[in-house]
């Protein structure tokens, strides 16, 4: 099931953020990458470079599951989806612990992965698979692509330093740059801040910021995401503690 919402799916609300970062939805990036396997003509499989992928999803399901200390190793099992398409993938309970303070359901998450098509076995057919997953909080997307945030000024002059106080908590060198577009009666102007005043974009910047500003005031850019060279990797290398059952 891919989930009912009386409201629309609740990933919607960052759509302007997914659709400037991110190599595409669920769907068309199943259908483009999860295909079979080519197969030369001895019969043996060929190998093919998996690209990696950058998406936004909803996490619908999560569970853990304890190992038997022999055979497998405890883990926690999550099911994913942006309103397109649901994927399920595994997580070992070693990476867990970077991941614990964000990973939640009804939250989003952004996931970079190789999308892949696993093969069927034991009477299993194929099926879409997430070959070695990184997983972000919202908040470090925003940090690490924001590239620029543009915010129209149209408050009088007194109101300078509650945006200097607004802008002050999040100043980093990696930050963001940031640009005023300044409208009163009688001029307008542009103005580009310092590279010692780029802020870090994150939803508590954007909440402080937003307290100045309303929402059709303030426009972020986003840098999208750019797929490393595929490289040759060991044949069975793999997501997590096992296959997606």
């Amino acid at each position: 099931t891919l989930g009912f919402y009386l409201s629309g799916h609740p990933i919607e609300a960052w759509a302007e953020v997914i659709d400037q970062v991110c190599s595409g939805n669920l769907r068309d990036l199943i259908q483009q990458y999860a295909t079979p396997t080519p197969v030369s003509a001895d019969g043996k499989p060929q190998w093919t470079p998996r690209t990696k992928c950058l998406f936004g999803a909803w996490v619908t399901d999560l569970r853990f599951f304890k190992g038997d200390g022999k055979f497998g190793r405890s883990s926690y099992k999550i099911t994913i989806g942006d309103g397109s398409r649901q994927l399920s993938t595994w997580i070992d309970i070693d990476k867990w612990p970077k991941l614990q303070g964000f990973m939640k359901t009804d939250t989003l998450v952004f996931v970079i992965a190789e999308i892949g098509l696993s093969p069927g076995k034991d009477g299993r057919e194929p099926e879409p698979r997430l070959y070695n997953p990184e997983f972000m909080s919202p908040a470090q997307l925003m940090a690490e692509y924001a590239t620029r945030i543009w915010l129209a000024w149209k408050r009088p002059p007194r109101d300078v330093i509650a945006l200097r106080n607004a802008l002050g908590p999040f100043r980093s060198e990696s930050g963001a740059a940031v640009t005023i577009d300044y409208v009163n009666g009688r001029a307008r102007a542009t103005l580009d801040f310092p590279p010692e005043w780029r802020v870090r974009i994150e939803p508590a910047s954007l909440d402080a910021i937003g307290k100045l500003f309303t929402a059709d005031q303030i426009k972020v850019s986003y840098k999208k995401y750019v797929a490393p060279q595929p490289e040759r990797k060991a044949r069975f290398a793999n997501a997590g503690a096992g296959d997606d059952e």
